[in-house]
């Protein structure tokens, strides 16, 4: 290709020189405005010559680079053909991301706002969420990063800081990761083996509780413990050098956002519940990373399907759960039960469910007809779909011959209609499932209503008390008074016996004086009556005798 270049190249060299010579021997006999027309005739051939050769170079590019992608065009359409609908694939993962939400693993906890021993707000860098991801590719796979295509190719997704997507005022459940390695043997094993069909626990036959102890889940229900699950958990501990591989173990609160930065890339977070002395020690000494999900995670029949009790003892601790020992063997009995063929043990029928065999078509309406348009409920009153991703658009139908598992009342009613009959397989039991978020929330209520009758009683208490204080006070100072009433008492008692001394004294003084009075009136009148006698006797007295006559 690059000769042919070579020799076109070298032609219109030659031409351009036999041009030159022929203008210059034609400017002899031609004028000047021949040589300039013939001159521009010569260059604008050249540009579309030029134009034209890059015409067919564009031209021939764009045909093979056509054919490429028509080629990987079929290929791919091809691909695809084999997959699965992307409009099934889109609403089975919305299905799925209703009730799992998003989750933000691997982040770094950040310093915490503390006043008074309580938690007010928290940051959580978002740098490095999602980076150290643990991946396992069978039994010898290895741990390794995930790949995230770039415009320069596929780089380390470390080199990519991906958008968290988090919103101010999200509510968002915080976990506390640990090491899969650091994990206990039996539950590496529960977490590593497949999960066990939750339909396939229950035991046909309708004799089957008859020959077996139905308490015993340790033979009727698979054990996910084995030997194989057991040496996959630690291959994958041994080759996890680097404690890459993390689950969230402890439930640190429920928080809301109230700030994001962008540089670095974090979040401001504040409790919306009260934060117990085992999260405050998590938060306020962070060690390792954190686990942010937008919703709660939801409790599934699957989640522990085929546990034995020692796996289950192991993943509930009992002094995680701090129940009493009879009540905790029940709460271990009634997860290793879940699914399992009950036979002819006394269980309420809202806890059971029962295998039918349909009669006759029946349908069954499983959308809410009446379901506003963005509404935040999943489900309404009578377990009618509510959302849109969980919206079937049609009812559920069940044709003659169909088999399927209700709960025991409904499966009574379909029998009771004549819709459906009992098949052989024995009920089998189902728990109660947990709304967490729910309990937690109610658990919320409870503590603070407690909080707040506490805070009441410690101040009608403190109001008791302060009345008693001032009762008390009252007290002493009427003792005080009484005390000071008693001394007066006392003085005006003694005074009153120094009074009535003086009043004797007196009155004594007074009978005295009043017998010496008496005494000198009784003596005066007796001289007067001697001196009227002699004044009488003598006349020249008679004046005197008078006068004292008068005085009488």
């Amino acid at each position: 290709m690059q000769a042919i270049s070579y020799v076109f190249l070298g032609i219109w060299i030659v031409l351009a020189i036999v041009y030159m010579v022929m203008a210059y021997v034609s400017s002899r006999v031609w004028q000047v405005g021949h040589l300039i027309a013939i001159v521009g005739i010569v260059i604008m051939t050249c540009c579309f010559a030029w134009l034209a050769a890059m015409s067919l170079k564009t031209h021939q590019k764009w045909q093979s680079e056509y054919a490429k992608l028509s080629t990987d065009l079929a290929a791919e359409l091809e691909r695809q053909a084999a997959l699965p609908d992307i409009t099934e694939l889109r609403e089975e993962l919305g299905r799925e991301l209703l009730d799992r939400g998003r989750v933000w693993r691997s982040v770094t906890p950040g310093p915490a706002a503390v006043d008074n021993n309580q938690l007010k707000s928290m940051v959580v860098v978002m740098a490095n969420w999602g980076q150290t991801q643990c991946t396992k590719i069978g039994v010898t796979g290895d741990v390794a990063d995930v790949a995230v295509p770039t415009e320069e190719g596929v780089a380390p997704v470390a080199a990519v800081a991906a958008p968290h997507g988090i919103q101010v005022s999200q509510v968002l459940y915080i976990y506390q990761e640990q090491s899969l390695k650091s994990l206990p043997r039996a539950i590496q094993a529960a977490l590593l083996t497949p999960p066990v069909d939750y339909n396939s626990l229950s035991v046909a036959g309708p004799n089957a509780a008859e020959t077996e102890d139905s308490n015993s889940t340790d033979e009727r229900v698979p054990n996910v413990a084995d030997e194989e699950g057991a040496e996959l958990g630690d291959d994958l501990a041994a080759r996890d050098t680097e404690e890459r591989c993390r689950v969230p173990v402890v439930y640190l609160g429920k928080f809301k956002v109230i700030e994001i930065s962008d540089q670095p890339p974090a979040i401001r977070l504040e409790p919306m519940e009260r934060i117990t002395d085992l999260q405050k020690r998590f938060i306020f000494q962070p060690q390792g990373t954190w686990s942010l999900y937008e919703t709660m995670p939801i409790d599934s029949h699957r989640a522990l399907a085929g546990l034995t009790p020692s796996i289950l003892e192991a993943m509930l601790p009992q002094q995680l759960l701090r129940l009493p020992e009879a009540e905790y063997r029940s709460v271990l009995t009634e997860y290793a039960m879940d699914g399992k063929s009950i036979g002819g043990q006394n269980v309420e029928d809202i806890r059971t469910e029962t295998k039918v065999k349909f009669t006759r078509e029946k349908s069954f309406v499983v959308d809410d007809p009446n379901a506003e348009v963005g509404s935040d409920r999943a489900f309404d009153t009578q377990g009618r779909a509510v959302a849109s991703k969980l919206r079937q658009g049609a009812d559920t139908s069940f044709t003659e011959n169909d088999e399927q598992w209700f709960d025991s009342v409904t499966a009574k009613q379909l029998i009771q209609e004549g819709v459906a009959e009992r098949t052989n397989e024995p009920p089998r039991y189902r728990r109660a499932l947990r709304d967490y978020a729910f309990i937690f929330s109610e658990k919320e209520e409870q503590l603070q209503q407690l909080t707040n009758n506490i805070a009441q009683y410690k101040s009608d208490n403190q109001s008791v008390i302060d009345a008693a204080g001032k009762a008390t006070e009252e007290i002493a100072y009427r003792q005080k008074e009484r005390d000071g009433l008693a001394s007066d008492l006392n003085n005006f008692q003694a005074e009153q016996v120094i009074l009535k001394k003086v009043l004797e004294q007196l009155t004594a003084q007074a009978q005295q004086q009043r017998q010496v009075l008496s005494y000198l009136y009784r003596e005066n009148r007796r001289l007067a009556d001697q001196l009227r006698g002699r004044f009488l006797s003598a006349e020249t007295w008679k004046p005197g005798l008078e006068l004292l006559s008068a005085n009488d």
